[in-house]
């Protein structure tokens, strides 16, 4: 086994960022592409306030919701049917200092089997991670999942995130998997690191011990790597970053999702031949802290044997 530090090598992240506060020229360099995107996000919130619509779009994005989803699923063995899954991600803490006060008091007290976050929990890597970690405990102190917390890591969050969500009980998959068991009935949660500008995803690493007939739900920051999924026979591909736009114009939807993707596979529930697939909404904002017509949610979801057997 490799080691930096004397520390294993979960993800080849670490090669890059190091211990996160020191990266590589080469992982700076390529962060480079992110901060591009600051002048686009300045000159629409510019905008956006010069029309007198930037407030309400900040309303907006605090107004969150549960929702509840039934997810068909192929293949979901009986011992799984209404398997109850609690989903996040983007949630971008920083972005709005409200944000945790309305995720605690819109999921306190939920009762769930497995609680699951699609990365991209900071907005800015440069700021410190109080507000990321202080609203993580906070929402795991509110939610009771038997089978555990688990997450991957977004394009937005960096190394230094690891060790402190795992210090309070969320377990970060970077192309790894987990056993986990539902009466009696196992099944695996393979999560890899983010396959966005960074390309630290490995998903043969993530894979390699997984049973091949086993039920595997599949975690990732984006839907990028569907076809990657459905050839090492995933379930359910479960993933965030698109944010479904943020903003929504009449009859067109959103311009952009920053996804290679299809489009159907960058907005909710989809399905490629027989994987079930869900691109959840985000709960927080990105670049601007607004949203029109593509409302924030926490998605609770509960799996059912799929028609497409």
């Amino acid at each position: 086994m490799n080691n930096l530090n004397k520390k294993p090598i979960r993800s080849r992240r670490y090669l890059f960022e190091g211990e996160g506060s020191n990266p590589s020229l080469k992982f700076k360099a390529t962060y480079l592409r992110c901060l591009a995107w600051r002048i686009p996000h300045l000159i629409l919130k510019l905008f956006l306030k010069g029309i007198g619509l930037f407030e309400q779009g900040y309303k907006n994005a605090l107004n969150v919701k549960l929702r509840n989803r039934e997810i068909k699923v192929a293949r979901l063995p009986i011992e799984l049917e209404g398997l109850r899954v609690l989903f996040m991600s983007d949630l971008h803490f920083e972005e709005n200092p409200e944000l945790t006060d309305v995720l605690v008091d819109t999921i306190s007290q939920t009762k769930v089997d497995l609680c699951l976050f699609g990365g991209d929990f900071q907005r800015d890597r440069r700021k410190f991670l109080d507000p990321a970690i202080q609203g993580m405990k906070r929402i795991v102190d509110a939610v009771e999942a038997p089978l555990g917390f688990y997450a991957v890591l977004g394009n937005h969050d960096t190394i230094e995130l690891v060790p402190e969500l795992e210090r309070i009980g969320v377990r970060v998959l970077m192309n790894e998997s987990i056993k986990l068991e539902s009466k009696s009935s196992p099944f695996y949660v393979v999560g890899v690191d983010d396959p966005f500008y960074f390309k630290f995803d490995d998903i043969e690493k993530a894979f390699e011990n997984v049973p091949e007939n086993s039920f595997k739900i599949f975690l990732s920051h984006t839907p990028d790597l569907y076809e990657s999924a459905k050839g090492k026979g995933v379930n359910f591909y479960l993933c965030g970053h698109t944010h479904h736009g943020q903003i929504h114009f009449p009859f067109i939807g959103p311009l952009l999702l920053h996804s290679l993707s299809p489009k159907e596979m960058g907005m909710g529930e989809w399905l490629y031949e027989n994987m079930a697939g869900f691109t959840g909404p985000g709960v927080g904002t990105s670049g601007v802290p607004v949203r029109f017509r593509c409302p924030p949610e926490i998605t609770l979801m509960e799996l059912k044997s799929g028609q497409n057997e």
